[in-house]
C-alpha cells in the first residue's frame, strides 16, 4: 500500500506499508474469497472480511508505515498530519517484484488533439524517486503505452485540461494470469523535467520521437 500527499511532488511526500505482511487475517481473507468463488465480487460477501481488515489497519499503519523523506517527515504521526491536512492517494501496490516504471509526455492542443512527446523507461534514484529516463521505453509494447495514454489525455480534455500533461506507469507480470499488467498511477499536469530532457535530447541529436513506432529516429545514424 503506497500513501502519497496531493501537495507534495518527485515522491517527497510517499510513504508506503506491506499490510499482508503485518495482517494476521490475511490467510482467513484469502480463504473467504475462496469459499465464495465467484461472489467474492458481490459487496455482502466480502463485508465481514472488510471489517476485520479496517479493525487492523490503524495500528499496522502506524507502527509500520516507512517514509520516503524523513527530513520532510521525520515521523509517521507527522506524515499523516500533513496527509490528512492536504489530502492524498492510497494506491495498491503491484502484486510483483519485478515492476518497471514508465513516463509518458504528452501535449493537448486546445481542439483536443493529442500528441504523445515522449516515452521512456525510469532510472529510479529510490524506490520512488525518478532520476531520468532511458528513451524511449522498451519495456512493453508501445501500442499499448499509445492507446492508454490516448485514453488518458482525451479524459483529461474532457475536464478542461489542455496543454503538456506527464502520465506514470507501472508494468509487470501479473502473477495469477501471467499477463503482462499496465497501470497508470501518477499524472503531472505540466511541462514536465522529462519533456524539458526530451526536448534537450532532440535538439541535440537531430532526432524525433515517432508515434506511430513508439522509436526514437536519429537521421545521422
Amino acid at each position: 500500500m503506497v500513501f502519497k500527499i496531493d501537495s507534495e511532488f518527485d515522491g517527497r511526500g510517499t510513504a508506503y506499508c506491506d499490510i499482508t505482511g503485518f495482517l494476521s487475517c490475511h490467510k482467513w481473507a484469502l480463504k473467504q474469497a475462496e469459499r465464495y468463488g465467484s461472489k467474492w465480487s458481490k459487496r455482502w460477501a466480502q463485508e465481514p472480511t472488510t471489517i476485520k481488515i479496517y479493525s487492523e489497519l490503524p495500528e499496522i499503519i502506524y507502527n509500520h508505515l516507512k517514509i520516503v523523506n524523513k527530513t520532510l517527515f521525520p515521523s509517521v504521526d507527522k506524515f499523516l498530519v500533513a496527509f490528512t491536512k492536504s489530502g492524498g492517494v492510497i494506491e495498491a501496490c503491484p502484486p510483483s517484484d519485478d515492476v518497471t516504471c514508465i513516463t509518458v509526455d504528452m501535449f493537448i492542443a486546445p481542439t483536443g488533439e493529442v500528441e504523445i512527446k515522449n516515452t521512456g523507461d525510469q532510472i529510479r534514484a529510490t524506490e520512488f524517486q525518478t532520476w531520468a529516463l532511458s528513451s524511449p521505453q522498451t519495456s512493453i509494447s508501445p501500442d499499448r503505452v499509445h492507446q492508454n495514454s490516448i485514453s488518458v489525455a482525451n479524459a483529461c480534455y474532457e475536464r478542461g485540461i489542455v496543454g503538456y500533461i506527464s502520465v506514470g506507469y507501472a508494468t509487470f507480470i501479473n502473477p495469477l494470469t501471467e499477463d503482462q499488467a499496465l497501470w497508470a498511477l501518477d499524472l503531472k499536469v505540466s511541462y514536465t523535467d522529462t519533456m524539458a530532457m526530451a526536448n534537450v535530447l532532440q535538439y541535440v541529436s537531430g532526432g524525433h520521437f515517432e508515434t506511430a513506432t513508439g522509436l526514437f529516429k536519429n537521421p545521422r545514424v
